[in-house]
């Protein structure tokens, strides 16, 4: 697996991810995803870091199998990064949202953000595990905060990733390299 920086070239190849993903897990999508537009917009926004995962040497044509970003928040939330992730359906539970989650905190880690938070949908209890292996705690259960295709209501979990020691403990670990 690879995992780097978008780029204007992985527009098509971006696009094809997103229309694998079903439309049940679309509606869990922070941001709604329209296209090559929105992947446009993606790369003209410099307050984020937005990776790519694919299986094999990207420059070899293979397709995106994850996508992981860092949006840094604005004003007197500067300081913090919002993880959003993807994994493509069929590729899940082999370790690719691991691995991007680990590149995308080394990315808030070089861009100086001091904490990173992750939201989920209370019941994916995969996802929560995986963060919270990563050091992640949970900071807040918002009930009813997100509604599903269906039009029910889901509780959100809020987790978060912060401080200086964290951050410390993290380069001692060499995570702060990964993307080099």
């Amino acid at each position: 697996m690879n995992i780097r920086p978008i780029t204007v070239d992985d527009v098509d190849r971006v696009v094809a991810f997103f229309d694998r993903v079903p439309d049940g897990d679309r509606t869990f999508f922070k941001e709604p995803f329209a296209g090559a537009d929105t992947v446009r917009a993606w790369l003209a926004d410099g307050r984020s870091t937005r990776l790519l995962a694919f299986d094999g040497d990207a420059a070899g044509g293979d397709a995106v199998i994850g996508y992981a970003a860092v949006v840094a928040g604005v004003g007197w939330s500067s300081h913090v990064g919002e993880l959003r992730l993807v994994v493509d359906p069929t590729q899940r539970r082999r370790g690719i949202g691991h691995a991007l989650a680990k590149a995308a905190l080394a990315a808030a880690l070089a861009a100086d953000l001091s904490k990173v938070v992750v939201e989920a949908i209370a019941t994916q209890d995969a996802t929560i595990a995986l963060f919270a292996q990563l050091g992640f705690v949970p900071e807040a259960l918002l009930e009813g905060h997100v509604r599903d295709a269906a039009g029910e209501l889901r509780d959100l979990m809020v987790m978060a990733l912060h401080g200086d020691d964290t951050w410390a403990t993290l380069t001692t670990v060499g995570l702060d390299t990964t993307l080099d």
